[in-house]
């Protein structure tokens, strides 16, 4: 997750990622306006 975001600077990000069972997520806008979720589900220990 921290290293898409770094690699995405021009991703319009609403918010900080936080931790979700498995893994983080975060949200952001796409062009149009849309709020989208990104969740990442790797994490090698349940988190949250």
């Amino acid at each position: 997750m921290d290293t898409f975001m770094a690699e995405h600077p021009d991703i319009r990000w609403s918010g900080k990622p936080f931790d979700i069972p498995g893994g983080r997520s975060v949200a952001f806008q796409d062009p149009a306006g849309n709020t989208l979720h990104l969740m990442d589900q790797s994490a090698p220990e349940p988190t949250g």
